[in-house]
């Protein structure tokens, strides 16, 4: 098993792990490559250290997606709020119009006297 540098117009630099002259797995990052490579030659297979990483990234994944649900949902629950406020605000307002109104009218027409 080796560690071989590659180039390649589609791939760019690249890292890959070669069993004799094939090509079993290709990295972008040296360190990755050598990680990989040097768990191989401890006795772990590659798809045991693919299926690890794989589940390390998609933990991080839901983590990030779970986190940025709790931000969406406590914003919602804070404008929900804001617009039962600005509802209970024009209802007050609306009421203090009205009276005003009423009483402009009557003053102005006299209507309580009637």
């Amino acid at each position: 098993m080796e560690l071989r540098r590659n180039f390649t117009k589609n791939l760019g630099t690249h890292y890959g792990l070669y069993a004799g002259s094939e090509l079993i797995h290709v990295e972008y990052s040296r360190s990755a490559a050598e990680d990989i490579l040097e768990r191989i030659q401890a006795g772990e297979m590659l798809a045991e250290i693919l299926n690890e990483r794989f589940e390390k990234l998609h933990d991080s994944k839901i983590a990030e997606i779970e986190k940025k649900f709790e931000k969406n949902r406590t914003e919602l629950v804070r404008l929900n709020f804001g617009i039962a406020n600005r509802k209970e605000i024009t209802r007050r307002l609306e009421n203090l119009n009205t009276r005003l109104s009423i009483k402009y009218l009557s003053s102005e027409y006299d209507l309580e006297g009637m």
